[in-house]
């Protein structure tokens, strides 16, 4: 993720990175990550979009494997549910502190199914031409755990599963989910408006939708580098590009300035303007390289809690400084890393804790 004209420590806004002087603190149990008994190893949402009275009707099929004993519990924020079935058949359920549970006895694997409506706060952002927007549109924006006000889930990045998605939205507007293997939750995503879409000529699974009336320099400033970007980033990680498709989409008043969402990045609108970096390089390219490492960076290799999200983004920043090495040659990487010393604020620590192990009783 790139927060324009903020820190990421201000974004994040832990406690334990407060400032230098904190002392290190210990992770109990269930801080940095939540106990769960089950494994999520399929995740298939039906969506149906009203984008007139700002909200949606879900359908989640969970595929489960048992992990360890006890109830299965999802996050859930303001959600109306109407049911839960297992295998099928209707079951026990309630709603609690945020949090719906399903007392499940079942030891192997088996299919949820929850239905539901929301009319959500965040997560799934409406944008309307009836108030300060130029079209309809609704997207959404999970980091770092705003999708359990959109649909019931684990909403931390500890687990992974295949996802399906199915995006109902209204006649003429384009629909896009980054439907595929391998996913955390925070990365699911959906963006549904009246786009156009642009297709790499050389590169056909990589492509761009941005707003109608889009300059084309624009396109071509966030287009037409992609593949030479993957090119480098696969030679220096050793991994080629992971997922398939790589889209872009640009999209009105983002809360951030980009999200790497698993092989389908949101990126403001505003970001398709001709900014500069030091009046000679085009501030578009360092979103655009930043967002794609992500996709190894945080897609590929995912950190398990988010108290390490700053390792992400710390890859992130070190892989875009590498595409301008390359791409430009070390005077580019000299600019890039003073306009970065610029930005800097403070120097606190990224991680202000440690993990306590257990003792044994001697």
């Amino acid at each position: 993720m790139r927060v324009w004209g903020a820190s990421l420590l201000g974004l994040v806004g832990w406690s334990g990175v407060a400032g230098a002087a904190a002392p290190m603190q210990p992770d109990p149990r269930g801080l940095s990550r939540p106990d769960r008994a089950f494994d999520l190893e399929r995740l298939a949402l039906d969506i149906v979009l009203h984008p007139d009275d700002r909200s949606l009707t879900g359908r989640g099929e969970y595929t489960l494997r048992r992990l360890f004993p006890g109830p299965l519990v999802f996050d859930q924020v303001g959600l109306d549910i109407h049911s839960v079935t297992v295998d099928g058949a209707p079951t026990e359920w309630w709603v609690d502190d945020h949090r719906l549970v399903v007392p499940l006895h079942k030891q192997d694997t088996l299919t949820l199914v929850v239905e539901w409506d929301a009319s959500p706060d965040t997560g799934v952002h409406f944008r309307s031409a009836r108030a300060t927007d130029a079209f309809d549109e609704v997207w959404t924006q999970g980091e770092s755990q705003d999708h359990r006000h959109w649909f019931p889930a684990v909403d931390h990045p500890g687990d992974r599963f295949e996802y399906a998605g199915s995006v109902h939205a209204p006649d003429g507007w384009k629909v896009m989910t980054n439907s595929g293997d391998d996913l955390v939750n925070y990365l699911v995503m959906f963006a549904a408006g009246q786009y156009v879409e642009h297709v790499h000529a050389d590169r056909p699974s990589v492509s761009v939708w941005v707003p109608p009336g889009t300059d084309m320099d624009a396109v071509s400033a966030v287009l037409d580098p992609v593949p030479a970007m993957m090119a480098v980033f696969a030679q220096r990680t050793g991994v080629p590009y992971p997922w398939g498709d790589y889209r872009q989409i640009f999209v009105q008043r983002f809360r951030y300035f980009g999200m790497e969402n698993t092989g389908a990045t949101i990126n403001a609108q505003s970001a398709l303007v001709g900014a500069h970096l030091n009046g000679t390089r085009p501030g578009i390219e360092r979103l655009v390289a930043h967002e794609l490492a992500h996709q190894w960076f945080g897609d590929l290799l995912t950190c398990r809690s988010w108290q390490e999200l700053w390792l992400n983004e710390g890859f992130a920043r070190f892989m875009e400084a590498e595409w301008f090495r390359e791409a430009y040659g070390p005077e580019a990487l000299a600019e890039l890393v003073l306009w970065w010393q610029g930005r800097a604020k403070g120097s606190a620590p990224l991680a202000g804790r440690f993990h306590q192990a257990g003792r044994r009783a001697m």
